[in-house]
């Protein structure tokens, strides 16, 4: 299976352009948008403003019952009382005081609309972060409310307190507010870090609706229906969880890079990354805007759960949890026909296809246990200096070195296991497991199935323009529509995926960052062996080298 003859250099400059703007796509889609100077319009949230009220509110340690606790409290109802609204202080025990601040609709439906942050921190960080920024965020919007059109629905602001305690102050709203059945959508905004991106990272039940019009109404949304399963180990429980509990709508909130300010002293807004709060905010005053103005009770449906991810910066992709089985089916399908066709046709075997498995089976294992020994012993090494690798950007080098290291495994093992084994059977070998996939999140994690489903569909379409004409010397046309239609939905959607993983559960998760891009590297891997024609000692020594060079950059960076 070889490609009509063109220099190899041509053919290697593209491979790496279509991989370099798949992986820059698939970052692109978590790029926050620029601060907003406190000039701009009165109707626009302005990062510039909250960070104004921020400077007032991280100053110092707030936790439940201090001083500053009781002062920070007062500089909210404050400002509160100057955008001219009343803000009322709902005390419950243990020892919590929630701030709630009622705007009214100018129609007369109950309707209601509840944007939350807890104001509270843990003794021993100022809390830019967790959470002054999620205060901020919302004293900012209700400044852009009062500066607004009257909006149709109520909308409450309640800045909840005990939080960080046990969620006291959540728990204490939800069981003694009277009106808890008029409230229609919950929005939570917190915080976990100084930086990132505003994260959209855990619904309601039936949150199909709610996506969707979260995807329509936010300027940046960013949202994978993944980050649900992980969502308590990965993030933590936050005052969104006791409104789920009740199944309320709504649409949980976070930004968590920069790990090593979290619950410590750093979490400052000296090393506050202010884009942050821009998107929180820009997506927050969109929401109200767009769900205050609906006629909630005749608008808002049962349409299930959703499978949803982002595919481009503005663009999410919604669909119901029960088009995953079929999906994957469908895949399973297709997969059986290439291979009953290819069979027919003596383009491979099923014996070569099992290889093919075995080799791709032995790439993931190997470099799962590489990497994760390499990466332990990495810390053990640095113990002096973990904060930097494990919370700091220092580990982004050290993640990129492992990548290198990844692709130099991969080659290897198919440099030598794959050399009785033909392309289409490697491919196809990489195929099967991949089915596996598909299947078991499907019916297991649905949320997760976009992942293991879309990657591995459009990859087997690309390739049935080789088995279903029986190219025996591949086209270049052939060539690039089945190489696109594999790597580039690969890139696009595990890229934000591996990365959102990564800076919530830092580098000592490497093993599994790595397994998941040796996924990838396995429907790919068989492309580059056309164009390298099997001399593939090239690319594994190559890469070894950039991960060598890379990982001492970083070494030398920490010590210095």
């Amino acid at each position: 299976m070889i490609i009509h003859k063109i220099p190899r250099l041509v053919h290697i400059f593209i491979i790496i352009c279509i991989i370099s703007f798949s992986v820059f796509v698939g970052f692109y889609q978590l790029k926050p948008p620029d601060p907003e100077p406190a000039d701009i319009s009165l109707t626009q949230f302005s990062s510039g403003r909250a960070m104004e009220y921020l400077e007032n509110i991280a100053v110092k340690p707030h936790p439940v019952g201090s001083e500053e606790h009781s002062r920070v409290r007062d500089y909210i109802t404050e400002k509160v009382k100057e955008f001219g609204f009343k803000a009322e202080i709902h005390s419950s025990n243990p020892s919590v005081e929630n701030i709630f601040v009622k705007v009214d609709g100018k129609g007369k439906s109950k309707d209601t609309i509840l944007i939350s942050a807890h104001y509270d921190t843990v003794p021993g960080a100022p809390g830019a972060g967790d959470n002054g920024s999620g205060v901020a965020v919302l004293l900012e919007s209700l400044r852009v409310l009062k500066a607004s059109e009257k909006l149709r629905n109520n909308i409450i602001f309640l800045f909840t307190d005990g939080e960080e305690t046990g969620l006291y102050g959540s728990k204490a709203f939800i069981r003694e507010y009277p009106y808890i059945d008029d409230i229609k959508i919950v929005l939570n905004f917190d915080g976990k870090g100084c930086s990132g991106y505003s994260l959209m990272f855990n619904t309601g039940k039936n949150n199909r609706w709610i996506v969707k019009e979260f995807a329509k109404a936010a300027p940046y949304p960013i949202a994978f229906s993944s980050s649900i399963k992980a969502a308590d180990d990965a993030f933590g429980l936050n005052d969104f969880d006791g409104f789920k509990e009740i199944n309320k709508q709504g649409l949980n909130f976070i930004f968590n890079k920069g790990l090593y300010a979290y619950h410590s002293k750093k979490d400052t807004i000296t090393n506050l990354d202010e884009r942050v709060i821009q998107h929180h905010g820009t997506n927050a005053v969109s929401l109200l805007k767009h769900f205050g103005n609906m006629d909630l009770e005749a608008e808002m449906r049962n349409e299930g759960d959703a499978i949803y991810f982002n595919i481009m910066r503005s663009l999410i992709v919604v669909y119901p949890k029960i088009w995953a089985i079929p999906l994957a089916i469908l895949t399973v399908g297709l997969f059986g026909l290439l291979v009953w066709i290819g069979l027919k046709n003596n383009m491979f075997t099923i014996k070569g296809i099992v290889q093919g498995l075995i080799c791709f089976v032995i790439s993931l294992i190997f470099t799962f246990e590489i990497i994760t020994i390499i990466e332990s012993s990495t810390e053990r090494v640095f113990k002096n200096h973990l904060e930097k690798i494990l919370f700091n950007d220092f580990g982004d080098i050290f993640l990129a070195s492992f990548a290198f290291l990844t692709i130099a495994i991969v080659s290897l093992i198919y440099n030598f296991l794959g050399k009785r084994i033909s392309t289409l059977e490697l491919l196809f070998g990489s195929f099967a497991y991949w089915i596996g996939m598909s299947l078991y999140y499907s019916v297991f994690e649905f949320g997760t199935s976009y992942l293991y489903t879309w990657p591995i569909l459009l990859g087997l379409i690309g390739i049935s323009v080789v088995v279903l004409y029986k190219e025996k010397t591949v086209k270049i046309r052939s060539f690039y529509i089945a190489f696109l239609l594999t790597a580039v939905p690969y890139f696009v959607l595990f890229t934000p995926a591996i990365y959102t993983y990564y800076v919530d559960q830092t580098l000592r998760l490497s093993g599994i960052y790595m397994w998941m891009f040796v996924l990838g590297l396995g429907i790919i891997m068989p492309y580059i062996y056309i164009v390298f024609k099997r001399k593939l000692w090239v690319l594994p020594v190559v890469s070894a080298s950039l991960s060598a060079v890379i990982f001492a950059v970083g070494s030398l960076s920490l010590l210095n």
